[in-house]
């Protein structure tokens, strides 16, 4: 990756270089912004405002989430913080980690950033 890429993919992700380190809690301002993300993708998947979608949001209920658009989810988190997940593995951390609404699938995600969730675990 150039230097002007790198620069620039920082300024745009501003956690992509930090993602995954061991001992990297993410801050307030960094965890709004994972969130922020989740909602615009979201409201663009669902066509919904993004202004209509708050963490107490029912994925299921109300946005008619389903599995499939979970993994459009984890394939733009793998391009946006170049991560490697592994499709199975995430399925089964999924599976037996149900959550309901956004802010839980935010703190779940702002987790696994951080390194407190080892996939490879379950």
């Amino acid at each position: 990756m150039s230097d002007v890429t790198a620069a620039t993919r920082e300024r745009v992700f501003p956690l992509a270089g930090r993602i995954g380190d061991p001992g990297h809690a993410l801050t307030a301002t960094e965890r709004r912004t994972v969130q922020e993300e989740i909602v615009s993708f979201l409201a663009d998947e669902c066509d919904r405002d993004r202004h209509d979608i708050g963490p107490d949001t029912d994925l299921v209920d109300d946005l008619g989430v389903d599995s499939l658009t979970f993994l459009d989810l984890f394939q733009e988190l793998e391009g946006r913080y170049d991560l490697d997940l592994d499709v199975r593995v995430v399925a089964r951390y999924a599976r037996d980690n149900p959550v309901r609404t956004v802010g839980e699938l935010a703190e779940h995600i702002c987790r696994f950033l951080e390194n407190t969730i080892d996939l490879g675990a379950n």
